[in-house]
């Protein structure tokens, strides 16, 4: 008997931004190609094992009740290689909340956490997706719908292939994972522009002064918990966004500067930090500001003496500061 072997590398993974919230993108579409790892897309499928007194001492089948009411599938998009036309929607997806337009010609986005509402994805507001995964085989796909980021990692460093940013999304759907598609959209892949650790244009760390360092290596971590609510035949109405937090950590290159990192951490000295790719309001523009405590300052040695640090991002209501936000310059008009 013939066998068939498949790898992940025979898997497609894509991505297309929903009109209608509760409609997943159809077959068609031609969905947009995400370079990442394979991700392990599994249904919410619950098994309820009924324990009542039933004149038998070990279980049977028809004690089981196995259902996919209120499925909210989750699963991560690993080690995604970000292209810059690809960065905007998830963005989008996580913070739910941007300002699109602002003066120039590379159409800035901003993106920050609202402080106090979220969109109503009911009435086609904030940002949702299909993610597709298109598989070996011809009515053996997956298609999610629904989906949004509950968290974003970005993680650079020098050496090797680790100077390029990457991105691991942790994606979360609404409703049955439809796994017997046959995806014949043309798909398509974003023209390569990525960020890499050499082109970071400014990097500025301001807590009672401002310091520029040498960066070695950066994890930013932001989270937020969804959670469904409501009721939709059998499935939840819509999501609650919750409890935004975030990390910034990484390593410095020990230098006069740096070293007073230590001293702002045993004070409690709040900072406001910068890392930021090519020129504001122009194509390929990328700044991430992030605001909040420093949590741990360490001494150690890797390429020579360094500093590692941890950021808890925190928002301060009295100077209107939030925790996040990020500026994306991809010379694309959205209409968001």
């Amino acid at each position: 008997m013939a066998i068939d072997v498949s790898t992940a590398q025979d898997v497609l993974i894509g991505v297309k931004e929903q009109t209608t919230f509760g409609t997943a993108m159809i077959s068609s579409t031609a969905f947009e190609l995400i370079k990442c790892d394979l991700p392990t897309i599994v249904p919410d499928v619950k098994m309820i094992k009924d324990k009542h007194s039933k004149a038998s001492r070990y279980g049977d089948t028809s004690d089981v009740i196995v259902h996919e009411k209120g499925a909210l599938p989750v699963f991560s998009l690993p080690n995604t290689l970000i292209r810059k036309k690809d960065l905007a929607q998830f963005l989008y997806a996580f913070f739910q909340s941007v300002t699109e337009g602002l003066v120039g010609t590379g159409y800035s986005k901003a993106f920050t956490w609202p402080t106090s509402s979220q969109p109503d994805f009911t009435n086609a507001e904030g940002f949702f997706m299909t993610v597709a995964q298109s598989n070996p085989g011809t009515t053996d796909d997956y298609v999610v719908a629904d989906c949004i980021c509950k968290g974003l990692n970005f993680s650079i460093a020098s050496g090797g292939e680790n100077n390029i940013l990457k991105m691991s999304a942790d994606m979360i759907g609404r409703g049955s994972v439809a796994a017997t598609e046959n995806l014949s959209g043309t798909w398509t892949l974003a023209a390569e522009s990525l960020f890499y650790l050499e082109d970071i244009t400014a990097v500025t760390f301001n807590h009672s002064s401002a310091i520029t360092p040498v960066v070695r290596k950066l994890d930013v971590k932001l989270t937020q918990d969804v959670v469904g609510i409501g009721q939709d035949s059998g499935q939840y109405q819509t999501y609650k966004i919750d409890n935004q937090a975030g990390k910034v950590t990484g390593s410095l290159f020990w230098e006069a500067p740096t070293a007073d990192l230590m001293g702002y951490w045993r004070a409690g000295t709040v900072g406001e930090w910068n890392i930021t790719w090519g020129t504001a309001d122009t194509d390929g523009y990328l700044g991430m500001t992030f605001y909040g405590l420093l949590d741990s300052v360490a001494t150690a040695v890797d390429d020579g003496l360094m500093i590692d640090f941890s950021l808890d991002l925190l928002g301060n209501s009295a100077s209107s500061k939030v925790p996040a936000t990020i500026v994306l310059a991809d010379a694309q008009s959205k209409g968001w």
